[in-house]
């Protein structure tokens, strides 16, 4: 699934719509709660729906694993099929660990993957930024430029009013109803913004949390373990 495939839909109209830019987060800065935004001219809150955009961040974590190596996705698989265990947090990260350890994983070559990760995440979100703005330029600033047009258009027929009263007046009627447009685009756009951010900060917490859990469950093997040279490469 392409970035614009998550944002751009058909209208039932035909036409679609388009993006708006969205800010960079720093995974070591907290990650501030995400609240809805109303559409302009209104006060009921957009629904924020950031299931596509997790299964798109998933799918590319997936995809840029690391063959051959015991990295955090199978640590985090491993740790999944123990959600109905009767075991503490601890216990469960330790007995996952476990597991990369019988393939040859140490404790330094897990840590390491979360910073693979990481990055793999901003890379992701610097796409969906590139193509955000992309689709800005082919359909938000088109609509503005209509209304531009159209407004000039009105001014130089206003000295011939008498003669051109019905031709402002449709203008007038096309310029409301793509000044509606546009504010209708505009709110899709930010609600579109703060699906993908939502799943952008969840996969980033998770990335955190569980890097904190692993220093904390398994500090004594992060302890006993030499510094490992292993990096890890896309």
């Amino acid at each position: 699934m392409g970035q614009k495939d998550l944002f751009l839909k058909p209208a039932p109209d035909g036409k679609q719509d388009a993006p708006a830019p969205s800010p960079a987060q720093n995974l070591e800065s907290p990650m501030p709660a995400q609240r809805d935004i109303p559409l302009p001219g209104s006060t009921k809150a957009l629904d924020l729906d950031p299931g596509p955009f997790l299964e798109q961040l998933k799918e590319a974590m997936e995809k840029s694993d690391l063959p051959g190596q015991q990295t955090y996705l199978a640590f985090s698989k491993a740790l999944s099929n123990m959600d109905k265990l009767p075991m503490d947090e601890a216990t469960k990260f330790q007995a996952a660990f476990a597991t990369l350890q019988a393939t040859g994983s140490d404790v330094n070559q897990l840590l390491e993957s979360f910073h693979y990760f990481d990055g793999i995440l901003d890379a992701e979100k610097d796409k969906f930024e590139e193509a955000l703005h992309a689709t800005i330029g082919d359909s938000v600033i088109k609509k503005e430029n209509e209304i531009k047009q159209l407004t000039d258009e009105n001014a130089g027929h206003s000295a011939q009013i008498q003669q051109l009263t019905e031709t402002i007046s449709a203008n007038q009627r096309n310029i409301a109803a793509l000044q509606s447009e546009l504010a209708d685009v505009n709110g899709k756009l930010k609600q579109k913004e703060n699906s993908f951010m939502s799943a952008y900060r969840s996969m980033k917490d998770q990335l955190q949390t569980d890097a904190r859990k692993i220093n904390t469950y398994l500090s004594s093997a992060i302890a006993a373990q030499p510094l490992s040279a292993t990096k890890h490469k896309k």
